[in-house]
């Protein structure tokens, strides 16, 4: 054991200033590489990570691009260089982020704020109150946030779909849209999980082999195909009398002599929809079919073909997906 006194710690500041390693000075100790290291640090001897040296050129291509908002990734790779040895030299040369010299020139008068991501100046109503925040707002405008959740929401399901099959296809009829795959509970117990991004979040946590025991992926008209069998199954009386009323509306909109989908012309009535034209169905919801049924065959056959229209499962959730991009978007 090395008796640590003012010599053998000279010596060991002499092999480290000479560069060389914690294993190399262990050996001249007769140390570990990890005691080495945990002395070292007790003296402040730290190592600083080396770069090979800039050279005049790489300096002016690396303002030049910064300036003109290529990303330090992007430049680490035209440069041949790590991303750490491009974000230390930007350090050093105490470059700002473009976006923050473009904030910096314009004039934010009060009441207004400055959103980093669309480098637009709007007013604070446009900002998402947050008490937290230094502000008390948002760091991005509404349209931004937006935008971000509902890439992040996209990210997650892609990531769910691919957790539960090894290819993203509908299980019985092989479509491969993927947006109107959805998520289905082999067991029939979804009304008791979460949904939307909870459902996916927590089939995540679960190994691959156990979400495939539990789940599986249906397009919508599957899916929906699916809710109608295990009704029917369930609960025969019940199933009889919503067909009934459901086959009388569906012949009260359909707009030719047969019941199809107005988009994609498919005939299956286990898979067509009523749709709201004007995407007012929000307001119905809460009314439940008892209501909403009645309601229809209380308008004009006229009135009610231009405020309802028949869609296929597929179709009617490919509309709300682009209407609720749209809005995202605006």
């Amino acid at each position: 054991m090395v008796q640590w006194n003012q010599e053998s710690i000279e010596r060991l500041t002499e092999l480290f200033n000479q560069g060389l390693s914690d294993k190399e000075i262990g050996i001249h100790f007769g140390l570990t590489a990890v005691t080495i290291e945990g002395r070292r640090l007790e003296l402040g001897l730290l190592r600083r990570k080396q770069y090979r040296q800039w050279s005049t050129k790489e300096e002016m291509n690396l303002v030049r691009w910064w300036s003109e908002g290529v990303f330090a990734i992007e430049v680490a790779k035209r440069l041949g260089r790590t991303r750490a040895a491009v974000s230390d030299k930007i350090y050093k040369l105490k470059l700002e982020n473009p976006k923050t010299l473009r904030r910096k020139a314009q004039e934010i008068p009060d009441g207004m704020k400055y959103c980093p991501r669309c480098e637009c100046v709007v007013t604070l109503s446009e900002f998402y109150d947050i008490p937290t925040a230094d502000s008390g707002r948002a760091g991005y405008c509404n349209r931004c946030s937006n935008q971000i959740s509902r890439e992040f929401y996209q990210s997650i399901r892609r990531k769910c779909l691919r957790h539960i099959g090894d290819q993203l296809r509908c299980a019985h009829c092989n479509e491969d849209d993927f947006s109107i795959l959805q998520v289905d509970h082999k067991q029939n117990d979804g009304y008791l999980d979460l949904d939307g991004l909870g459902l996916y979040r927590s089939i995540l946590t679960i190994s691959k082999q156990e979400a495939q025991k539990y789940y599986q992926i249906l397009c919508a008209n599957c899916n929906w195909k699916k809710r109608i069998e295990v009704q029917r199954q369930s609960d025969p009386m019940r199933y009889q009398l919503n067909q009934i009323r459901r086959s009388r509306v569906l012949n009260y909109l359909k707009a030719d002599s047969i019941i199809k989908c107005t988009s994609c012309g498919i005939d299956d009535i286990d898979v067509i929809q009523i749709d709201h034209i004007h995407n007012d169905g929000n307001q119905e919801k809460s009314r439940g079919l008892r209501e909403f049924y009645p309601k229809i065959l209380s308008l004009s056959q006229d009135e009610a073909q231009s405020r309802f229209q028949l869609l296929c499962a597929n179709c009617n959730w490919k509309k709300q997906l682009e209407q609720s991009t749209r809005e995202v978007n605006e």
